[in-house]
């Protein structure tokens, strides 16, 4: 993702199709890595269209250059897909779609200390479901469909609760809201705890600095950086509303923060330097 942040800096200054394959390039990597990045390329692909470089160029170009960075994304993860669809039975990105969709869809995921969370029992108990109805030979289509189709049922059936599961599943995920939770999630997952509780820490502190760099950037009109900044963070907060909350979930998001904290304090550091130069 980080090499996308770059690549689309590089669209922006040098608008082309190489600049533009290279772009859409670094998105199928990401979108193969993580299966979430695969929304970046629609996203990605109208953003660049309105990139200060591109706005210099007819529409046709811009279109064809958007057209070249989609294709080259796509083609990178189709085969994928062509390859899930044949085994699971659909087109998807992972494989585990089932086992997701049931783990983030169960009562205990949506109230109390585990709202807006992951929960492997409800999946386990989504397993053992499909294990009574297709005996155990079922094939991993099977579990995939039956794990699927109980998380989607208890959303159906809870859609009062989906405003405020979808919002703790948001702050979970930009690591603001049930940190101690989140944090035994993590370690669960076969994290080391010191290490991500300093990154925890290291995150929120990191927080307000990233407000202040978008306003820097707003306010000197650097407009591309806002415009990748704005599609990553709302490809990750959308990742986390359809599926779950969770630290990893904001891998899309990332660079933005890396990003927007580096401008507010390289210019902060400016101001303070400056200051002692000049007394």
């Amino acid at each position: 993702m980080a090499a996308v942040v770059l690549l689309f800096a590089r669209w922006s200054a040098s608008p082309g199709v190489r600049s533009a394959a290279l772009l859409g390039f670094g998105i199928g990597l990401a979108a193969l890595t993580r299966a979430e990045a695969a929304l970046s390329i629609p996203l990605l692909g109208v953003a660049a269209m309105f990139a200060s470089g591109a706005r210099v160029l007819p529409w046709r170009t811009r279109l064809t250059g958007a057209a070249v960075l989609v294709l080259v994304a796509s083609s990178m993860v189709g085969a994928w897909m062509l390859r899930n669809l044949e085994a699971m039975g659909t087109p998807q990105l992972s494989t585990n779609s089932g086992v997701t969709l049931a783990g983030a869809n169960c009562d205990e995921t949506y109230a109390g200390e585990h709202l807006g969370s992951f929960r492997l029992p409800c999946v386990m108990r989504a397993a053992f479901g499909a294990r009574t109805l297709y005996g155990p030979d079922r094939t991993d289509k099977q579990l995939d469909a039956f794990t699927r189709q109980a998380g989607i049922t208890h959303a159906r059936e809870h859609r009062g609760r989906l405003p405020v599961v979808a919002a703790a599943r948001v702050a979970r995920s930009a690591g603001v809201w049930s940190l101690e939770d989140q944090l035994a999630f993590d370690v669960r997952e076969g994290r080391n705890e010191g290490l991500q509780r300093l990154g925890m820490w290291f995150h929120l502190a990191l927080l307000p600095f990233v407000v202040a760099g978008a306003v820097i950037l707003w306010r000197t009109r650097r407009r591309d950086a806002l415009l990748v900044g704005a599609v990553l963070t709302f490809s990750a907060a959308f990742v986390a509303v359809a599926l779950y909350g969770s630290t990893r979930m904001r891998a899309t998001a990332e660079p933005v923060v890396a990003l927007f904290a580096a401008v507010a304090i390289v210019w902060l550091l400016d101001r303070l330097l400056g200051r002692r130069v000049a007394e």
